[in-house]
């Protein structure tokens, strides 16, 4: 029996279930502390080295911690693991030169009969299996497309060897990369070889044939790429390897979209940490991906790598995302809770993921009548619950939200109108607020997304009621916003004009239709009394609006208002 070293598997075949297998429980049980690390060992040993005629991965989605287990049992309990290759019969050099001039080869060693036999057929008689031809475009494409083009690093041993080992064999699995010892000696980088799937048939792979094959390259190509920033030894890190390499496959193979098979589970658990590799592996929150390519360029992805070898993934996102766009994790992931709720019936491929009218819907933590309604919940950092309040009369809604570490979250309101138009506002470290003019019909959907790195749940409470935004008790009275609609050839500021019955802060905001935020100015803290402010007509930058329906807002303490607001030049 050959040994082979399970490393990056990619797909289960238990479609969207949540079964742990074997892998996932034993190691669960180890660091539970019900079985021992001599048990543990013999069982991954075992599990990891089994003949592919057990198809053992078939239920399980937690092989690479499994490995990285038995990778360090193997250190602690003294016992020697190497990885072998497979034989096979035939080797086809597929070579090619690179971007730069270089002389490539991959060289990929098949079967064509046995178990690993790969399909003979030869349409162009050259005595090269098609499926094997195929193999050496799928991955030089993939070459050309992650290091020609978007600059990562060469695997180390393709960097010194001129050629890369592909095995193609019968595997449970669309693929695997196998990391061999480190080169340099020494280092964190590691030389690797990849193992792919032989024809890719039966009910366990989402996609068959060529297209499996292609995006199986693109992932497993990008493995190989990886081992030459830093092999994580420890997985502490191993999600954002699984998120990019799939994220990779989207962009060097972008008609196949094989990843959509993995959404379903986060969309149907976004109160799972992102980081969470215990439960899962970056797959399914590969989109994350596609929100910062659509919004920064791909190019952050490969400056977050760049960072790597000296950084914890998730200090390498947010320095990235500091150094480069004025932005930081805690942020983005803002952003990403609101682009996860524009999916399927409710997609906007324009402003949000270009794809998301193929994605799922998220669920809803709670979807009910709006009332005074409590509810306490914790969620870990990186996650988010979503809450999805309906209104049966005109009112407004009153919203408390109260935890013990209120700077871990950031709240966000999209307001569902009845004509289906979203209005949006992010709300950092607030305690409560009013939402006025909801009709009968529209939904308020509360997002509550924990921004933190904490992997243990922090608790929050929030409350709803219904309020009247005129009563005597309301902070402010008495609000005229005018001119409406603005003439710029007539009108050079826009007046604001309100009674304060107690010391409040005043923000003025404006969003386009889409829910673009174009003006967000301070005002400050105001004492009880007639106020009259303006505002210049001019977006964040200082340019002025473009003719256009605008939605404005005013947050003044606890009282909100909302309405529409047009520029005609």
């Amino acid at each position: 029996m050959i040994n082979r070293l399970f490393v990056f598997i990619v797909l289960t075949t238990t479609g969207y279930a949540f079964a742990q297998g074997r892998l996932s429980q034993t190691c669960k049980d180890h660091a539970d502390g019900i079985i021992s690390d001599q048990q543990a060992y013999d069982t991954l040993h075992d599990l990891l080295t089994t003949s592919d005629s057990t198809p053992i991965h078939e239920a399980d989605k937690c092989g690479f911690p499994a490995i990285q287990t038995l990778q360090a049992l193997s250190q602690k309990l003294n016992k020697s693991f190497a990885v072998q290759k497979k034989s096979a019969a035939f080797v086809y050099n597929h070579a090619f030169v690179t971007g730069s001039g270089k002389n490539r080869t991959f060289k990929i060693y098949y079967d064509t009969v046995g178990t690993d036999k790969v399909s003979t057929i030869d349409a162009d008689a050259n005595t090269i299996p098609d499926w094997v031809e195929e193999n050496g475009k799928a991955f030089e494409k993939s070459y050309r497309k992650e290091i020609d083009t978007m600059g990562y690093r060469e695997p180390v041993n393709m960097k010194r060897d001129g050629y890369y080992e592909v095995y193609i064999i019968n595997i449970s699995a669309y693929g695997q990369t196998a990391p061999v010892q480190q080169y340099p000696s020494g280092s964190d980088t590691w030389e690797s070889f990849i193992e792919i799937e032989n024809d890719f048939v039966g009910g366990g792979f989402k996609t068959h044939g060529y297209d499996a094959m292609r995006v199986t390259a693109a992932h497993e190509f990008h493995h190989a790429i990886q081992l030459a920033y830093k092999y994580d030894t420890g997985y502490t890190d191993g999600w954002f390897y699984e998120m990019t390499s799939t994220w990779l496959e989207d962009v060097v193979y972008d008609e196949v979209n094989d990843y959509y098979a993995y959404l379903p589970r986060f969309y149907s658990n976004p109160h799972v940490s992102l980081f969470s590799e215990t439960t899962f592996f970056g797959y399914h929150v590969t989109h994350w991906l596609h929100m910062m390519e659509k919004t920064r360029g791909a190019s952050i992805v490969r400056n977050i790598w760049e960072r790597m070898p000296d950084e914890r993934a998730l200090i390498a996102i947010n320095n990235a995302l500091e150094a480069e766009t004025s932005t930081d994790l805690r942020n983005s992931f803002t952003e990403f809770s609101i682009w996860n709720y524009f999916t399927k019936d409710r997609y906007d491929s324009i402003t949000y993921f270009q794809e998301s009218r193929s994605f799922p819907a998220v669920s809803f933590y709670k979807n009910t009548l709006i009332g005074n309604l409590t509810y306490t919940d914790g969620i870990p950092g990186l996650a988010a619950r979503y809450y999805n309040f309906k209104t049966f009369d005109s009112s407004d809604i009153k919203i408390r939200f109260e935890s013990g570490s209120p700077s871990d979250f950031n709240i966000i309101t999209i307001e569902r109108l009845e004509s289906g138009d979203p209005f949006i506002t992010r709300r950092s470290h607030v305690d409560s607020f009013v939402v006025s003019h909801m009709k009968a019909g529209d939904s308020l959907i509360v997002i509550v997304s924990n921004t933190t790195t904490n992997k243990t749940n922090t608790t929050y409470t929030i409350s709803t009621g219904l309020t009247d935004g005129s009563s005597s008790h309301a902070t402010a009275t008495n609000l005229q916003i005018y001119p409406n609609p603005i003439r710029t050839d007539l009108h050079d500021v826009v007046n604001i004009k309100f009674d304060l019955r107690k010391t409040a802060s005043v923000v003025f905001e404006v969003y386009t239709i889409s829910g673009k935020r174009m003006v967000h100015h301070n005002y400050g803290k105001f004492d009880p009394n007639n106020h009259l402010l303006n505002w210049d007509i001019k977006d964040n930058a200082g340019k002025f609006l473009p003719s256009g329906i605008y939605i404005y807002r005013l947050n003044i303490g606890d009282y909100s208002k909302t309405g529409k607001i047009a520029v005609v030049r």
